[in-house]
């Protein structure tokens, strides 16, 4: 309990930057401001909060045109080694706008500097496809460790210099969340990008906002002592108010540009409290941010193109082709993370016309339908590439493409759900579809070649006719049991058993 305190609604008041504010009449109660006749003229130059006073005081209003003096104000506070109590606020508004920001919450983990490090990088390889030519400098600060809910934790603030919109946000958030997955060098679990802070219009704003807490600020959770009564009457650290102070503040962390961690330019924007207030807010700063330049990747669905998709799956409106499907076919989701992975690390290879239009795809899930006569697979895909159609070679922009796997012939077809399209109208013929051979173990999970040593001593080999199919010969040793040869047998017909 040592990175805690009591909390206290005084607090704020014992900051420098607590009487500049009253003094210039800008810290206002939210009742006063919509009263007070005095307020009035304000309200037209600044009619919302910049920031908001994480102790229950007064809000912060306060013109746009004075965030530099605003944040030497704030210097003043940190340099006489008074901690800030404010969450910052910034607006999608004329004359204004606010900057990317990502805050990846941890929950029962910790990050190590590795990991940061590639979550960044990961993060900038995500922006050098949207603003293609243009360099992005990453402000990377970060909170902890510190304990949450019985576990120690690391927090993560990164303030891009770019300024975005609210839809231009949610989707680079979108594709740096898919980026993160696709990743398998980057272990995500425990660890959340929280899109939360960003703020679509309300009845108490006409403008999209962002939120966040200002570096160096403290923050009010939710009193953590358990040792006590439900009212928390008799508790030491929050004496009956159920909220406390965290003490564990962003600290500035490292600046990564150019593609790699840039020491001296961090020591260079960091060298006083002001310019670190200045790399590390919300606020756009037009003479050193990138203002221009975004473009979504050939391929990539909008975020919104996400949300629908996702509430067609929920209402069970996925279906590829309902025309040829026939009433007594069921579709059923496959929950095999493993043939998940193979049947992504295959799409990613795929060249077409000397390119790899799929290398940064992600299986979203895989359906089956299973008869007499047909076996197939569909395999649902995300991110970008998701909406990158082969046979129109364009992006549909609403429009995705799906993967349709035939397991007897061991055929991968390009599906396009477009209807608008003549095109695209190719994938139902056999003879015009776009598809590729693909190796049987990627959907049976057995392949010779990854075998451990002792188990077989055969060499993959191919069948071009009659068939046209590939077929694997795996030799066992010869005490494998009958049983075990069944088995085998069943689940992998493709595959023919022999033994030595």
């Amino acid at each position: 309990m040592d990175d805690y305190t009591p909390l206290d609604y005084r607090a704020t008041k014992e900051l420098p930057s607590y009487q500049f504010f009253h003094n210039q009449g800008w810290a206002i109660k939210s009742k006063d401001f919509a009263n007070s006749r005095m307020h009035t003229a304000m309200k037209k130059i600044c009619p919302y909060p910049h920031f908001t006073q994480i102790c229950g005081g007064e809000n912060i209003y306060f013109p746009f045109s004075e965030k530099e003096t605003v944040l030497r104000m704030l210097a003043t506070d940190l340099h006489q080694a008074r901690v800030p109590f404010y969450n910052q606020i910034a607006y999608d508004a004329p004359g204004q706008g606010f900057r990317l920001a990502v805050d990846i919450d941890a929950s029962k983990r910790l990050i190590t500097d590795t990991e940061l490090i590639q979550m960044v990088a990961s993060l900038s390889a995500v922006l050098e496809r949207y603003y293609v030519g243009k360099d992005i400098p990453l402000f990377v600060s970060t909170s902890g460790p510190k304990w949450k809910d019985g576990h120690e934790v690391i927090s993560v603030h990164i303030i891009a210099h770019v300024k975005v919109s609210f839809s231009e946000a949610k989707q680079l958030i979108y594709s740096y969340r898919l980026a993160l997955k696709a990743d398998d060098s980057i272990d995500m679990s425990g660890l959340e990008v929280d899109d939360g802070i960003y703020k679509d219009k309300s009845a108490k704003c006409n403008y999209e906002s962002c939120n966040l807490r200002l570096i160096y600020s403290h923050k009010k959770e939710k009193c953590l002592n358990t040792e006590t009564d439900d009212e928390h009457q008799t508790c030491p650290l929050c004496k009956g108010v159920k909220f406390i102070v965290s003490r564990k503040v962003y600290e500035p962390k490292f600046v990564y540009r150019h593609k790699k961690l840039d020491t001296d330019y961090f020591k260079q924007t960091h060298d006083n409290y002001f310019n670190i207030l200045k790399n590390h807010n919300l606020w756009v700063n037009e003479a050193s941010d990138v203002m221009d330049g975004y473009q979504i990747p050939f391929g990539t669905l909008s975020y919104e193109c996400e949300l629908r998709f996702e509430k067609d799956f929920q209402e069970g409106k996925f279906v590829t082709n309902p025309k040829k499907r026939k009433r007594n076919q069921t579709e059923t989701v496959l929950e095999n993370v493993n043939m998940n992975k193979r049947f992504e690390s295959f799409l990613r290879k795929i060249t077409h016309n000397s390119e790899r239009p799929f290398k940064h795809i992600r299986v979203r899930f895989i359906t089956e339908v299973k008869t007499n006569k047909n076996h197939t697979l569909t395999i649902f895909v995300e991110g970008e590439g998701a909406g990158q159609c082969l046979y129109e070679q364009k992006d549909h922009g609403q429009g995705r493409i799906f993967f349709s796997y035939n397991v007897k012939t061991f055929t991968l077809r390009i599906g396009c759900f477009s209807k608008l399209y003549e095109a695209c109208q190719r994938q139902w013929d056999d003879k015009t579809c776009i598809q590729f051979d693909v190796e049987p173990w990627v959907y049976s999970g057995v392949d010779p070649k990854q075998l451990p040593k002792g188990t077989h001593n055969a060499e993959r080999t191919s069948l071009v006719r009659p068939t046209s199919q590939f077929v694997t010969t795996q030799v066992l040793d010869p005490d494998t049991s009958l049983a075990t040869l069944m088995k085998l047998s069943f689940a992998n017909p493709h595959i023919i058993y022999k033994l030595k």
